[in-house]
């Protein structure tokens, strides 16, 4: 068994249940198969989990849009005269120089 393998089959996710609530969740009479039902204090965790991960990705994405508004350049204001983005109004080539 390689290191990864290793550490896929000892570790758990920060939702997953542990073996408290592992005891907690049992077979229902019910239940078709493997599958069983959640009682209400699982099934709420589970839902509190993904709510705070959907959470997480909207304040990341938030946070990438911002970043990407500030770091876009300001565009300058092209000359009023000719319309030149190389200059300023002041140092417009067209007016004449009066000293």
């Amino acid at each position: 068994m390689n290191f990864m393998s290793y550490v896929a089959e000892v570790s758990r996710g920060w939702d997953e249940p542990n073996a408290i609530d592992m005891g907690r969740m049992t077979s229902q009479p019910n239940a078709k198969g493997e599958m069983y039902i959640l009682n209400d204090d699982i099934d709420m965790k589970v839902k509190i989990a993904a709510m705070a991960r959907r959470l997480e990705e909207l304040e990341m994405k938030k946070m990438q849009e911002v970043q990407a508004i500030s770091q876009t350049p300001l565009q300058a204001m092209p000359c009023a005269i000719c319309l030149s983005y190389e200059h300023l109004v002041e140092e417009c080539p067209t007016i004449p120089v009066t000293k």
